[in-house]
């Protein structure tokens, strides 16, 4: 996973070098209010779940495959 942050959004670019496909929690940041996510490789609105102050980040990621979030705050 790489970090590309910037002015009001981070961007997470995301690579599955498995042979199989990875359906889970993919990245935990501390959650801004007002905060989207969004899951930018589908052009979706990202799984996410807000605890304890934290978003937890849900993605399947096919095999040999990458992935991009997108945080906005």
């Amino acid at each position: 996973m790489n970090k590309f942050p910037g002015k009001g959004r981070d961007i997470y670019t995301v690579y599955n070098r498995a042979y199989t496909t990875y359906r889970g929690k993919i990245l935990r940041v501390k959650h801004a209010e007002g905060a989207t996510y969004y899951d930018a490789w589908n052009d979706k609105p990202l799984k996410v779940d807000i605890r304890d102050g934290y978003a937890e980040m849900y993605l399947d990621i096919h095999a040999q495959s990458m992935g991009c979030v997108v945080v906005e705050y």
